[in-house]
């Protein structure tokens, strides 16, 4: 099973897109900041990790929380998710070689857009 390491500060937006993924049969591991996704991280094997760009007010948490998983984790995709379209954040995203999306509601797009990462379609 594909496990799914998913942080946002916001627990609507996560328990929505935890509920969303795990419908699809992903394995999702659900936390709101930077240190508990580090303990995920050296407890579980994870495939997927998709990060709020920003956490608690802290535009480039998510950023550096990026980094650290390229650096230590580098088998594990990434998306960067975001409510606001930056192209400043886009290219930070990019330029560590993870996906970047905007954050959405609509379940079509979601599945999509992790079915994308993982399979390619």
């Amino acid at each position: 099973m594909n496990s799914i390491l998913l942080v946002d500060d916001d627990d609507n937006i996560r328990q929505n897109y935890q509920d969303i993924l795990e419908d699809e049969g992903y394995q999702v591991y659900s936390v709101r900041d930077a240190t508990d996704a580090l303990c995920v991280l050296f407890s579980t094997p994870i495939q997927l990790a998709v990060l709020d760009i920003s956490l608690y007010g802290d535009r480039k948490a998510g950023h550096r929380l990026c980094a650290m998983i390229v650096k230590h984790y580098p088998d594990i995709k990434i998306a960067m998710l975001t409510s606001l379209d930056s192209a400043e954040d886009r290219a930070e995203a990019i330029e560590h070689g993870a996906s970047y999306w905007v954050k959405s509601a609509d379940m079509l797009e979601i599945k999509s857009n992790v079915a994308q990462l993982f399979h390619g379609t």
